[in-house]
């Protein structure tokens, strides 16, 4: 009966909206229910329903005394004392009933909500979970990119310093402190390297002495005598021949090595630098101009047999040697008189 009146209800509903039919279907399915049940007043109430849905249709008003008598007949004043009082009674409970429904309706509803938003909360919760792990690894990434780009910087650092270090060194066991030639040991792997290495080749060998060096120092002083060093280094090094080296041995001894030069051009150069050497005036210090002369030892490396880094020094030392017994200031061959 409840479900009749609800139908009814909503048929009176649509009525208000101006929604005609649709108001006959819930007639007519309140009246498929009230089939089996008898219940007059409900009866009478839906008909009543259905007759203002069918003028609200359209249907005239002499197709209706059908129904009106059937409404009459049903009329709550026939009906047994006490009839309204359960009728109103049923309203009431299908009323509270809606009410309760509703009300089950809406704390499911707040309850889906309290879900949702928990839900949210927590999904919000995760991200700024992730967003703070996301900073983090950023941040670990920074400073692992930072801190490798400062190893390889110290590391590049560090090689760099180790080859000037070792450049260092390697000038220092290679190269004459004062002149900056090569010194004593890079002249004598040179010597040894063209001996490994010729191949029937001729290669000439010069010693180059600056006569009466002890003078200029005992006449001007040791500064003096270093500043005459360097400039003769200097003029060698002007005169150095192709593919050759120019180095000093100790002391005023230089050494002039010329690969590839046969007797003739040997004695050519080494006379050339005797000249160069000759031509020169040095300013020693305090506006003092000194002149030196030098006296040089040829040896050619097709001379000395058997041939040894030992016995090529030996023969250019020994030219050198006659050179200065010959008066100083020129150039003698080894193994000429």
């Amino acid at each position: 009966i409840s479900v009749c009146i609800a139908r009814g209800q909503v048929a009176t509903a649509q009525l208000g909206l101006g929604k005609a039919r649709d108001a006959l279907e819930q007639v007519e399915q309140a009246l498929a229910c009230l089939k089996d049940i008898d219940h007059p007043p409900t009866l009478h109430l839906i008909k009543s329903i259905q007759r203002d849905a069918l003028l609200a249709a359209g249907t005239p008003k002499e197709e209706l005394a059908a129904l009106d008598r059937e409404i009459a007949a049903l009329s709550v004043e026939d009906e047994a004392p006490g009839q309204a009082d359960r009728i109103e009674s049923l309203e009431q409970r299908y009323v509270q009933r809606e009410q309760e429904l509703r009300i089950r309706e809406l704390e499911q509803e707040n309850r889906r909500k309290e879900l949702d938003i928990e839900a949210a909360r927590q999904q919000a919760q995760r991200l700024e979970q992730t967003a703070r792990e996301q900073r983090v690894y950023t941040m670990l990434w920074g400073a692992g990119a930072l801190l490798l780009m400062v190893i390889l910087f110290a590391g590049l650092m560090v090689h760099r310093a180790q080859r000037r270090v070792a450049a260092s060194l390697r000038e220092q066991a290679y190269r004459d402190s004062l002149t900056r030639l090569p010194n004593r040991r890079a002249l004598l792997e040179r010597v040894q390297s063209l001996l490994t290495h010729r191949e029937g080749r001729s290669h000439a060998l010069m010693i180059v002495d600056i006569d009466h060096f002890k003078q200029i120092n005992d006449l001007h002083g040791h500064n003096a005598g270093d500043r005459m060093l360097i400039a003769i280094a200097g003029i060698l090094s002007r005169h150095e021949p192709a593919g050759g080296i120019v180095g000093r041995l100790g002391g005023e001894e230089f050494v002039v090595l010329a690969p590839d030069h046969g007797a003739e051009a040997a004695s050519a150069l080494a006379e050339r630098l005797r000249v160069a050497i000759a031509a020169a005036v040095v300013d020693v210090g305090h506006g003092q101009l000194v002149s030196a002369t030098a006296s040089i030892g040829v040896a050619m490396s097709a001379d000395c047999v058997p041939l040894s880094q030992a016995a090529w020094l030996s023969a250019a030392d020994a030219a050198l040697y006659r050179a200065k017994e010959q008066g100083r200031d020129r150039v003698a061959m080894a193994g000429q008189a």
